[in-house]
């Protein structure tokens, strides 16, 4: 039997969500993040939407709703992944998915620092927001590339 590869962040935060769909509603989700184009970040999307919008629903309704579309065979994968076992018991699967949603927001803004500095030059430079906002860039950029 071959091992299936572990799940990314985001496949488990997804996944939480299919086995937990209360903490959705508990969950904000910055718009941004929903719009991104990453194939599993607009799962994550569609199934953090739903769950959102109908939080009286479970993953079977969902199922249910969804059999024919492109997304059944990517929540059943999960489902059944080795890692559902686990998610199952785990009592902060809200903590979770709000600690994913935050590295991938910071990701974002980290994104949109460097790419507005990159367009804009040392024009943005000028403004005591734009040299702190470097500063804050530039030091997350460090504690990154520690061990």
């Amino acid at each position: 039997m071959s091992s299936l590869p572990a799940l990314s962040q985001i496949g488990n935060a997804t996944l939480c969500l299919l086995l937990h769909p209360h903490i959705a509603s508990d969950i904000d989700v910055s718009d941004p993040l929903l719009r991104q184009p990453d194939q599993d970040v607009q799962l994550f999307s569609k199934v953090w939407r739903y769950f959102h919008k109908y939080p009286e629903k479970n993953t079977g309704n969902l199922l249910g709703n969804w059999n024919n579309s492109e997304n059944y065979d990517a929540i059943l994968y999960l489902l059944n992944h080795p890692d559902a076992h686990t998610k199952s018991k785990i009592s902060n699967a809200k903590q979770e998915v709000r600690d994913v949603i935050e590295r991938m927001e910071e990701n974002l803004g980290r994104n949109a620092s460097s790419q507005r500095l990159k367009n804009q030059g040392n024009e943005t430079i000028k403004d005591n927001d734009s040299r702190t906002e470097l500063r804050q860039w530039m030091e997350q950029m460090r504690k990154k590339k520690r061990p």
